[in-house]
């Protein structure tokens, strides 16, 4: 279906777009053409994201080579370029902790770099991804809580395997309290096990632990 189609299903059940997610791989390039080329795209992105009613995209990372600082130095470099262009149309952008060991944002310390580079950046904290980066997901929130406008719940089991927000090792209580005290009031997005799973059913059982919580 074509991006107007999709907001026209949206709109007629009354749902509300609030973030377009797609990866630009080219901004982590050193070469000026490979870049020019993932700043048009990033354009296209943000037509999206207008057909799609959302003022937020999440830009996808794609730790192009082994060293992930090297990645990260280019990317801010990109997103100099890129972010005022998403400004001035009204648009956010946004990136997440990433799980991926090459990724150039992992920590809080990694997004501090940039937003002494790039302040009109945003985050989507990932509750699970900043944890297997090694960071105290809760401290780790604290840290970036004024630039986090966007959140994953996501969870692990004590052996690391996926699992239901709310039934590993994830300390929501205290996460879910601090974002109370900085008056956190974005969206929520659980992210559950799908492979052999009721995707419904698990999104309920999260809710059902997190909801008491929230409230």
């Amino acid at each position: 279906k074509s991006w107007k189609e999709i907001r026209e299903i949206t709109d007629d059940h009354g749902i509300k777009v609030v973030c377009y997610t797609k990866g630009i791989k080219e901004l982590e390039s050193t070469d000026e053409a490979i870049i020019s080329k993932g700043i048009d795209e990033f354009k296209n992105r943000l037509e999206v994201a207008h057909i799609l009613g959302s003022n937020r995209i999440m830009m996808n990372q794609g730790g192009s080579t082994p060293d992930r600082n090297a990645n990260r130095k280019n990317l801010i470099k990109s997103l100099e370029k890129v972010i005022p262009i998403a400004t001035s149309e009204g648009i956010e952008v946004t990136i997440e902790h990433h799980n991926n060991p090459k990724a150039p944002f992992r920590t809080s310390a990694d997004f501090d770099e940039a937003l002494a580079v790039v302040p009109d950046l945003r985050i989507a904290y990932d509750s699970g991804n900043i944890h297997i980066a090694g960071e105290d997901p809760v401290q780790g929130y604290k840290n970036n809580q004024e630039q986090i406008t966007h959140i994953h719940f996501k969870d692990f089991s004590s052996d690391g395997r996926l699992c239901i927000p709310g039934q590993g090792i994830i300390d929501f209580q205290n996460l879910i309290k601090a974002m109370k005290e900085a008056n956190y009031s974005g969206y929520i997005n659980p992210e559950v096990p799908m492979k052999n799973t009721d995707g419904y059913e698990c999104y309920e059982k999260a809710m059902d632990i997190l909801d008491p919580l929230i409230a």
